[in-house]
């Protein structure tokens, strides 16, 4: 019987690429890796898309597959996926979501990350992808990247230089966490399981994780912690990641 096939989704300033080293470690399935909104553009697309027609692009690309799939990602990825997960959970047969947010539940909350999010637009837009690239590494959240070999980082970077500095500012407003519907409430309705994966390293969202593994119920998900790794678990444990994809769970009975 075949495997699985799997349809991976980067974080934000990633790519399809960004899989790469999971894919080298995960032998015997196929990934397929597909590049969000902002992300693989030679120019701005010239507009914004709303959130949740990001993910009726992805749901519509998995269709195509022909199949249920094992459906994982990445932070902003994650949150795309859990999109997935809510609006067309007929395409996922379970879920490995990795430093994942079920969304904002508050104005107050919502209002101070669009500001957030928006700052790092202007930058951007105003100082363009090398000036982005640095500030964005240098975040505490990445802070545990500095270990990493030279080779790894090197990669990341030419990945995040690529980018189009208009377009990549067109996908932080359009798919940043302030733009993002709260999905809360509809963990309480999936029915498949998810690994909620972070980093031993990763404290804000191991504790995110544990909320929503509460959430989701039944015996459903499950927290997986991967030692050595902070928030980017695909850059810094690509082969602990690989592992937990290449084992997934059936839902148990009820």
């Amino acid at each position: 019987m075949s495997a699985l096939p799997v349809v991976a989704l980067h974080g934000f300033a990633g790519h399809a690429e960004s899989w790469d080293a999971v894919r080298a470690s995960l032998t015997g399935h196929h990934l397929n890796a597909i590049t969000l909104f902002g992300h693989d553009s030679a120019k701005p697309p010239g507009h914004l898309v709303a959130f949740e027609d990001e993910v009726a692009r992805v749901a519509a690309a998995i269709r195509s597959l022909g199949e249920p799939v094992r459906l994982c990602g990445y932070s902003m990825g994650g949150r795309i996926a859990l999109g997935v997960l809510a609006r067309a959970p007929e395409l996922v047969v379970s879920a490995v979501l990795v430093g994942a947010h079920a969304g904002l539940t508050s104005d107050r909350e919502r209002n101070e990350r669009a500001a957030a999010d928006e700052m790092w637009a202007r930058v951007l837009r105003d100082e363009g992808m090398a000036v982005f690239a640095e500030k964005w590494q240098s975040q505490p959240l990445f802070a545990t990247q500095s270990n990493l070999d030279a080779q790894a980082l090197a990669r990341q970077s030419r990945i995040r230089l690529r980018h189009d500095a208009g377009s990549l500012a067109l996908a932080m407003t359009s798919l940043g966490l302030a733009a993002m519907p709260s999905y809360w409430d509809a963990l309480g309705e999936v029915r498949v399981p998810i690994d909620f994966v972070v980093g031993a390293l990763d404290a804000k969202f191991a504790a995110l994780a544990a909320r929503m593994n509460e959430r989701l119920g039944r015996g459903l998900g499950r927290v997986l912690s991967i030692a050595d790794a902070g928030h980017n678990v695909l850059l810094e444990r690509p082969d602990g990641l690989a592992s937990i994809i290449a084992a997934p769970r059936k839902a148990p009975e009820q």
